[in-house]
This record gives C-alpha cells, sequence and structure tokens, in this order.
C-alpha cells in the first residue's frame, strides 16, 4: 500500500507519518530527494 500525506506548513504531516511509521509503514520523503539532488549539482535549497 502506498500513502501520500501533503499539506501546509504546520498541518501535522510529521505527525501522520510518525503514527504510520510506528505501524510498520516505510516513510519516503521526496523533499529529501530533491535536497539530494540540488546538493549534487551544487545548488542552495530554497523554497
Amino acid at each position: 500500500m502506498i500513502l501520500g500525506i501533503s499539506g501546509l506548513y504546520g498541518a501535522g504531516k510529521g505527525e501522520a507519518v510518525q503514527y504510520l511509521e510506528a505501524r510498520s509503514f516505510y516513510p519516503y520523503s521526496l523533499s529529501d530527494v530533491i535536497r539530494e539532488e540540488l546538493s549534487s549539482r551544487g545548488l542552495e535549497p530554497t523554497r
């Protein structure tokens, strides 16, 4: 099963991920992938 979680800053996404993680779900953050790619290109991450 794949679940996607999105929302505004401070909406509780992190809490939802922690809840699911405690129930054997594996978290995967697209934001982390984007930050890694920016870093490999020598670019600064910005919003």
